[in-house]
């Protein structure tokens, strides 16, 4: 070696093991697609600013990545609450068809549902959803059925054409960025501030 202070270091490269002469002290080289520090008197650490500068950058991410995550988890409760009212709705057009009436007693339905769940008079909870039936002989008469802690509701208007609706509670915008983001629509205020999106 010509200086005393070298040391041989073996580093992998493309054509195989080789040996690269790296100074000791604080000298950083990349050899090969490794990066090779040297020294036994240097002492790594990381200063306050590049810690500052991490810690900002995953601020800036998970700002940016939570919304959508809400909003994809949100998308997830409000298909299976779809589900859940479809099968209600199912479940009333076969009891319209034998009666000639909807009936707003979930006893008088013929369904089946998955896993567990409590039913009173009108109202059915499924797992994390809650549905209830409308039903007055008028156009109010629905299916709704909301997933919990949610502004959101699936609908389904009896009366006349069947017509099914993502519906946005009280204008919220979070609920009114997934009902656009399920229906690629625009809403329609209606009653109580609601904002109505046809599926």
């Amino acid at each position: 070696m010509e200086n005393s202070k070298e040391k041989d270091v073996v580093t992998a490269g493309a054509e195989g093991n080789r040996k690269s002469t790296v100074k000791q002290g604080n000298t950083t080289l990349l050899t090969a697609g490794l990066l090779v520090h040297a020294g036994n008197d240097s002492k790594s650490a990381f200063t306050l600013i590049e810690l500052l500068v991490v810690v900002l950058i995953i601020g800036i991410l998970s700002a940016i990545a939570l919304p959508q995550y809400q909003k994809v988890v949100d998308k997830a409760r409000f298909v299976e609450t779809m589900t859940a009212g479809e099968a209600l709705l199912t479940a009333e057009k076969v009891y319209y068809l034998a009666n000639g009436t909807y009936t707003a007693n979930f006893d008088n339905l013929d369904i089946q549902l998955p896993g567990k769940y409590t039913a009173s008079q009108n109202a059915i909870q499924i797992g994390k959803t809650s549905c209830k039936i409308f039903f007055n002989g008028n156009s109010s008469d629905s299916i709704l059925c909301q997933p919990d802690n949610t502004l959101l509701w699936y609908r389904v208007f009896l009366f006349g054409k069947l017509s099914r609706y993502c519906v946005a509670v009280g204008g919220n915008e979070r609920a009114k960025a997934v009902c656009k983001m399920i229906t690629q629509s625009n809403g329609v205020t209606m009653s109580e501030d609601n904002v109505y999106y046809s599926l």
